[in-house]
């Protein structure tokens, strides 16, 4: 994911006194940091692990790309490296966006790779056969449940 340079920080919209701290960041190569997401299925559910502790949008935006009825997102799952929000956060500016160490474009490419690593695992199950769906979805559901009835 790529991360935030020195000329990005002093643009960011300063509501508090910071400074730019990671710029020795030994994890920092070429100005990107690597790092992994996972994802777990169960029947309908998927967990999606991600690197860093993401916003509440960013968060909500990789639940509704997915194609599981039911997603839950592990933040940090894979590895501990703060902040990850939306690129509308860095025209705010606020705690996450200046103690984080990712670029205004490092949310949209993990929410992306995330989205088609979801796409990709839900056609999987499908082409093996299985549908995963919710309890009492489809034939046999309790009258109930069925908004077309009421």
């Amino acid at each position: 994911l790529p991360c935030l340079t020195e000329e990005e920080f002093n643009q960011l919209p300063s509501n508090f006194d910071t400074v730019f701290s990671h710029i020795d960041n030994p994890s920092i190569v070429d100005g990107y940091i690597s790092t992994e997401f996972y994802l777990l299925a169960l029947g309908p559910l998927v967990f999606i692990g991600v690197p860093a502790e993401v916003t509440a949008e960013l968060g909500f935006r990789m639940k509704w790309d997915s194609p599981f009825p039911k997603t839950y997102i592990m933040y940090l799952g894979t590895d501990a490296l703060g902040y990850l929000t939306h690129e509308n956060a860095y025209s705010w500016g606020g705690y996450e966006v200046l103690t984080s160490i990712f670029s205004r474009s490092a949310g949209r490419i993990l929410g992306d790779a995330v989205a088609k690593a979801a796409r990709d695992m839900w056609d999987e199950l499908k082409v093996g056969g299985y549908v995963p769906l919710m309890p009492r979805a489809g034939a046999g559901r309790a009258p109930e449940n069925d908004m077309g009835s009421q």
